[in-house]
């Protein structure tokens, strides 16, 4: 009868994260219980309450990352009209380029 709570509990890292199954047979023993339900029942409150740990320190991080704002003035960041020459000189250089290139034909000669 013991060996089949043994692997009872032993079998409960299929369902939940070993350190919560570690956990709750360490409060078991703490408290001279011996049973399967009794670790199961341990388990699944360990395992609930990491569960919503994890889910508020998501939600904090995505209430933080929504209200940091991006800097828009710093010594790095230049000033848009640069930016807008800079695209402007790569698309005429590109369209001069374009227009220097012969097309091919689907034979491969110009």
């Amino acid at each position: 009868m013991g060996q089949r709570k043994l692997w009872g509990i032993v079998g409960l890292v299929r369902r939940f994260p070993a350190h919560c199954v570690n956990a709750a047979c360490a409060q078991a023993l703490e408290q001279g219980i011996y049973s399967y339900k009794r670790v199961l029942a341990l388990t699944e409150v360990l395992f609930a309450e990491a569960l919503q740990a994890v889910e508020a320190q998501a939600s904090k991080e995505q209430v933080t990352a929504a209200t940091t704002a991006l800097t828009q003035q710093h010594g790095l960041i230049r000033d848009a009209h640069e930016y807008g020459d800079l695209f402007a000189h790569a698309a005429a250089t590109a369209t001069a380029t374009a227009s220097r290139t012969p097309v091919s034909t689907p034979g491969g000669r110009a």
